[in-house]
């Protein structure tokens, strides 16, 4: 083989700043996932032949007047500068379909870049959307029940006839390619992530969900989908009445709106993770003791400005009781109060660092493959390091344990890492129902410092040392 010569600094500088993720300041986690190059001949022959019955399939024939022009013409199009997410939705279709057993994605590395590290985001994306879904449609069901629902619309197994069903098969393996698609194809599910991450820049999360279930079909009510009965605790405490009368339907969460007057970011999401009977716990020994401490550490409350005054009060009596939910251990109060623990919020908190860590990745890294970013990812979200994190602020001394479960914990101090790491997610879950994605993102970087290496077992003696104290050889803190 010839080896290449290196490029030039002057070279190099062209091809980076011809890069089409360079264009666009105002939407930095659209623009990360852009494709590494601009879009060549042979990549526009595809969008002009197969662009129209995509968008037509999908429901986003008409998606505005300014993007129904010819992309012949559109010159702004090819450019990837458009201020406007919808401008871009032609870009993310055509990147969604070309995995890598595709004839593009062989022969162009930008194109097979773009796909899978659109399908590294959809992935996350598609688990924060089931689980913002279910915990609203079921608020009395166990999150046990509420990942075995998920997984049964979402798993491998009814990827390709989800694909065939709605008309895409043929987009995504043209018969000229020969390519045989087996039932547990790996492109198939990195194509129907990739669509979904598509759909979520362009256009939200509401069409994600439009996406779901009129495009694709999803049946959370089909027999396959139901969760195995469990023995568990009669849930004697009432729902809000949000909930009460009907179960909710898809379109009823995609299409929500929060009155003007609501106290946190998503206020029926909030109330299907914290019980009303959390009222009960105010004023108790956690309470005031504990409590003031928490919110030191965690920066609470944060600096929202109400023309009421009393909304900013009953704001903060309402995140108090979600921070104690956050450090309820199941063994406390679950026997006799099934909803007393803080099982949901950590389900909702655990998709959303998925999300928000995802995004980070694409944004630090423009140019690595997926496998690069997961690597990455897996290593710092893991639930080992995500419970060090929360010991190093000292929060794991204010979680309430059952009497049982506490004196098993004294014998053995690495079984509580568990019970940290959940800890720690429904503290992002927390942020992200009160105030938004932005609180969890201040969470996760500047309060536990996700992106801050961890001090090695040397670099703790040493810091002992200097101290005058003697050696150990755990990192394991002092209960």
């Amino acid at each position: 083989f010839i080896l290449k010569p290196p490029m030039s600094e002057r070279q190099l500088a062209r091809r980076i700043l011809a890069s089409p993720q360079l264009r666009l300041n105002s939407l930095p986690v659209l623009s990360s996932l852009l494709p590494v190059a601009p879009f060549t001949e042979f990549d526009k022959e595809w969008i002009h032949e197969n662009m129209v019955e995509v968008k037509d399939i999908l429901g986003y024939g008409k998606v505005g007047e300014d993007y129904d022009r010819d992309v012949e013409d559109d010159e702004k199009f090819w450019q990837h500068s458009s201020p406007d997410p919808k401008a871009h939705l032609h870009t993310f279709l055509y990147l969604a379909f070309q995995h890598e057993e595709s004839y593009r994605a062989k022969r162009m590395r930008h194109t097979r870049v773009g796909h899978y590290r659109l399908a590294f985001l959809g992935e996350f994306v598609l688990d924060l959307a089931m689980a913002e879904l279910l915990l609203q449609m079921y608020p009395r069901d166990t999150p046990a029940s509420l990942r075995e629902r998920a997984f049964a619309v979402t798993n491998k197994r009814g990827l390709e006839r989800i694909l065939s069903d709605a008309g895409l098969h043929q987009l995504a393996f043209p018969e000229d390619e020969n390519f045989h698609v087996c039932l547990f194809s790996l492109p198939c599910r990195s194509v129907f992530l990739a669509l979904i991450a598509a759909v979520y820049l362009s256009l939200g999360m509401s069409e994600v969900y439009k996406l779901l279930f009129e495009t694709f079909a999803f049946d959370l009510d089909a027999k396959s989908a139901q969760p195995k009965v469990r023995s568990k605790h009669e849930d004697v405490d009432h729902v809000s009445a949000d909930f009460e009368g009907r179960r909710l339907t898809w379109k009823d969460i995609a299409f929500y709106k929060p009155p003007e007057d609501a106290l946190f970011a998503a206020p029926r999401l909030f109330r299907a993770c914290v019980p009303p009977g959390m009222y009960r716990f105010r004023r108790n020994l956690w309470d005031v003791e504990s409590r003031p401490k928490v919110m030191d550490i965690l920066g609470y409350p944060l600096d929202v400005r109400d023309e009421n005054l009393d909304m900013t009060e009953a704001r903060e009596i309402e995140l108090g009781l979600g921070l104690q939910l956050c450090f309820m251990h199941p063994s406390a109060y679950k026997n006799d109060h099934p909803r007393f623990c803080y099982e949901r919020l950590e389900f909702i908190g655990s998709k959303i660092q998925d999300v928000v860590m995802a995004e980070r990745l694409l944004m630090k890294h423009l140019d690595a493959p997926a496998i690069f970013l997961n690597r990455i990812h897996r290593g710092i979200t893991i639930n080992r390091i995500c419970g060090r994190r929360l010991r190093m602020k000292r929060l794991h001394k204010f979680i309430t344990y059952g009497e049982e479960r506490q004196l098993e914990f004294a014998r053995c101090h690495r079984l509580r890492n568990f019970t940290h790491s959940a800890t720690q997610q429904a503290l992002h879950g927390l942020g992200y129902i009160v105030y938004g994605k932005a609180e969890v993102r201040r969470l996760m970087f500047d309060v536990f410092e996700f992106e801050k290496p961890l001090p090695t077992q040397a670099d703790f003696n040493d810091m002992l040392a200097s101290q005058g104290r003697r050696f150990v050889n755990t990192l394991q803190p002092t209960y």
